[in-house]
């Protein structure tokens, strides 16, 4: 994607767009995967000029374009949105990691075995508005008396349960017979759900997105493009869980007027139904759009459509993406993601799609034979010794493009017999 509009770019742009797609932080990583894809997928539909200048502001917006849309040009502003810090993750991961730490103090690991369980407490305001909130304390510490208790109790042999109750935490910890990764030692059963129309990570977005559009001129669409990166706001974006619980879309229609935005756009991973024991989960981009105008013609939308449809199909869904990257599945010391061996049989013939990836480990010296077999072949057995048992021998070998949004490609080898070795001389 980069090479293909890197001609759009200033270099220091582009520069800082691809090295922030190998940071190990989560919240900037993702957002440069999206604001670089969704720059890609606009220069496919439409004209755009990256990071215009405004007449009226020393702000740079993300790109203006003269015909995303037919009726009017438009400023667009490009966010990723994720539940940090409205899920209450980082303030429980906080909690537990001091908990932890004093408990390895004590008796070496111990801490590693435990499980975190918060509550949760609901109760309607002075203005008679419905609120839940997490008992978790963002600054919670370590009092010297609950020192004394978890000390007694981490010291026991006994698989018993304690609850912690002091001040704005209340969570019960559990000690567990196995380690217990640090990803998922934490629960609470409160989900990250709005009741609020500002409190909240998507109005919060959409507030300090207009104020990067408060220079655009009359006439110019303020338009912001808002990706879930883990937001379950966007991610049921027109359902709702509870009668007293908000849509996305409901939030987004009301930031839309108060903030004086024209057209707000949500792109979010969505599963598709597949019938019953289909093999493969498949995703798709689902669109949503909230324009202040009100509804207008479908060709007024028709390339924002075209971009959903040509932008690479997601592998996972945001809140999917965002836990696999805070564990490091994606980063560049890690194995990429690999394709599965499919071997076809057919009229004397064998061929084989493997990684092309694998192959070049193995011709780099990076893996030996046996890690080549059980990472192609998952299995005993070799088929390419097999082969070579039935006197076949190389017929072609050629490479097969998986796609932009692949991190690898396919390497066929096509097998026969070798009539060489196998016709009486």
């Amino acid at each position: 994607m980069a090479n293909e509009i890197k001609w759009l770019f200033e270099d220091s742009k582009l520069k800082n767009l691809i090295s922030d797609l190998e940071l190990p932080d989560t919240k900037k990583a993702l957002a440069a995967e999206a604001e670089l894809a969704i720059l890609w997928g606009l220069s496919k539909v439409a004209h755009i000029d990256p990071e215009p200048k405004l007449p009226n502001s020393a702000r740079r917006p993300d790109c203006f374009s003269k015909d995303l849309f037919p009726t009017s040009p438009a400023v667009i502003e490009i966010r990723a949105v994720s539940d940090e810090g409205f899920s209450g993750e980082q303030h429980m991961q906080r909690t537990a990691n001091i908990v932890i730490n004093f408990c390895n103090s004590i008796s070496k690991q111990s801490g590693e075995y435990l499980y975190f369980e918060f509550r949760n407490q609901s109760y309607y305001d002075k203005l008679h508005r419905f609120q839940r909130v997490r008992c978790i304390d963002p600054e919670f510490y370590l009092s010297d008396s609950w020192k004394l208790v978890l000390k007694k109790w981490i010291l026991t042999s006994d698989a018993s349960k304690l609850r912690y109750v002091d001040g704005k935490t209340d969570m019960v910890i559990s000690k567990k017979q196995n380690r217990v990764s640090k990803y998922s030692r934490t629960f609470c059963s409160m989900p990250a759900v709005a009741y609020d129309v500002e409190q909240n990570p998507v109005f919060k977005a959409l507030r300090s997105k207009a104020k990067q559009l408060r220079g655009v001129q009359d006439g110019t669409l303020k338009c912001v493009f808002l990706f879930d990166a883990g937001c379950d706001i966007l991610r049921r974006y027109d359902r709702q869980l509870g009668t007293l619980e908000l849509t996305g879309q409901k939030i987004v229609q009301h930031a839309v007027e108060k903030l004086r935005l024209d057209l707000v756009v949500v792109l979010t991973p969505e599963a598709i139904e597949q019938p019953f024991g289909w093999p493969r989960r498949l995703l798709r981009w689902k669109l949503g759009c909230v324009d202040r105008r009100g509804v207008l013609g479908g060709e007024e939308y028709r390339r924002i459509e075209e971009l959903a449809a040509i932008l690479p199909a997601p592998h996972y869904e945001g809140y999917q993406a965002r836990s696999l990257h805070g564990q490091g599945v994606f980063a560049s010391s890690n194995n990429r993601q690999t394709p599965g061996t499919t071997i076809t049989h057919g009229a004397g013939a064998m061929k084989i799609k493997l990684s092309a990836n694998i192959l070049l480990d193995l011709l780099a010296g990076n893996i030996d034979s046996e890690e080549f077999r059980n990472r192609v072949f998952s299995e005993d057995n070799n088929w390419f010794k097999n082969a070579l048992d039935r006197n076949e021998h190389i017929k072609s070998i050629k490479k097969i493009d998986c796609g932009l949004d692949e991190d690898d490609d396919y390497v066929e080898i096509s097998m026969e017999p070798d009539f060489k070795k196998i016709m009486p001389k």
